[in-house]
């Protein structure tokens, strides 16, 4: 019920809880070259980007189908350049990918 943050060498580095619902199925995390973590689970219905310590800078989407919405979402990843992410939609049967930088 928690994202630990490790450095390269394995040494720790800090903890933050998440919501013991959201442990069964996630969350899912994709984490950029700067520490940004994106991390969203199938109960939220959004993505939310924290920084290395865990804080929220930011989320969006909502539970649905439309453009931005999200029915299960599963999977994240980035682009090699970190600028685009990429959202596994799994009950809408689509990949939405979203502007980042």
């Amino acid at each position: 019920q928690r994202v630990q943050r490790f450095g390269v060498v394995g040494g720790y580095l800090g903890q933050w809880p998440i919501p013991a619902a959201d442990t069964v199925v996630g969350p899912h995390l994709a984490v950029a070259a700067d520490g940004t973590l994106f991390l969203t689970a199938p109960v939220w219905g959004q993505v939310e980007r924290r920084d290395g310590e865990g804080r929220v800078l930011g989320q969006w989407g909502a539970t649905g189908s439309g453009p931005g919405q999200f029915n299960l979402p599963v999977g994240l990843a980035l682009d090699a350049g970190g600028r685009r992410l990429f959202v596994a939609d799994a009950l809408n049967h689509r990949v939405q990918v979203f502007a980042v930088r």
